[in-house]
């Protein structure tokens, strides 16, 4: 399946090229992902059965996800000065990649433990992540934030699965196919965005090669530990791993421009990173299949 998730990459790459997705189409298509398709997967995905197991499940991942996080931290303050790697470092690109790998590799269990990370990763994006770019950060601000169409999904499939209620099945079928455009639309976008940037003058770079190793090796590798544990679920282990192993998060660029530091840095880590996971996500699906096989997951 990542094979195919990267010939549609490539296919945007081309479309980007070919100018066919310039800068604003590539703004109408984030919208219609962060807005539309993406929030319709998770409410779609509510359908499963929110029992004890799954509510064990979720309470591990918040924990291994904060966690992770604050891993991340400590490593990105201890070897960076700087706002724009210490942000690549710590933020993957959950959203646009992680969540639509998570429904291809793991299915709508998967996608459901994916959507809950979400709420964890907006939470340190809009507090975490705003104080690396500015000194003062008004609370209601990093708030209203955080309130995004996808946190509003998760808390719909949340309700959904608790009270057992089952959306009517015309619902249920626009739902699902107006949600399977993220992955295809994810990758376009993120294909079309690489062939806007000049690789000549990344690789000059030399920041990004030791953030790009954290982000995709050494982060992941640190969650993967958690397995020595057997009473924390290898699905929710699985999930935070998938998650953590996606590229530096899209985010740093948005937040490196918006208060003017270093956009060219962000924008470099952030393609050369996904760029990279092209090969490290290889990996991530043979780690997965051999559990499968051990039964792990």
């Amino acid at each position: 399946m990542v094979i195919v998730l990267f010939i549609i990459m490539l296919i945007g790459v081309l479309l980007g090229k070919m100018k066919v997705i310039n800068s604003e189409s590539r703004s109408t298509i984030s919208f219609l992902i962060i807005n539309v398709s993406m929030p319709m997967l998770i409410v779609s995905s509510s359908n499963l059965e929110f029992n004890e197991q799954t509510k064990n499940e979720s309470m591990w991942l918040i924990i291994m996800s904060v966690a992770a996080f604050f891993f991340s931290i400590l490593l990105a303050q201890l070897i960076f000065k700087k706002a724009v790697p210490r942000c690549a470092t710590v933020f993957s690109n959950a959203g646009y990649m992680g969540l639509p790998v998570l429904n291809s590799i793991l299915g709508a269990k998967g996608l459901f433990l994916g959507a809950i990370f979400q709420m964890v990763f907006h939470l340190f994006t809009w507090t975490y992540g705003i104080s690396l770019f500015t000194q003062s950060s008004k609370f209601k601000d990093s708030l209203k934030k955080m309130i995004n169409p996808s946190l509003i999904a998760v808390a719909i499939a949340v309700i959904f699965m608790l009270t057992g209620w089952k959306m009517p099945d015309m619902i249920q079928t626009v739902l699902k196919m107006m949600g399977e455009l993220t992955t295809p639309l994810s990758m376009l976008l993120i294909g079309a965005t690489l062939s806007q940037v000049s690789f000549r003058e990344i690789i000059k770079v030399k920041q990004i090669y030791l953030v790009t190793a954290l982000r995709l090796l050494i982060i992941p590798a640190f969650v993967l530990l958690f397995l020595l544990f057997p009473t924390i679920p290898k699905i929710s282990v699985y999930v935070v791993f998938v998650i953590n192993a996606m590229p530096s998060a899209a985010i740093t660029g948005i937040l490196a421009m918006k208060y003017n530091n270093d956009e060219k840095l962000a924008s470099s880590i952030v393609a050369f990173s996904t760029l990279i996971s092209i090969v490290t996500l290889y990996l991530i699906t043979d780690i997965i299949d051999i559990a499968s096989l051990l039964s792990l997951i």
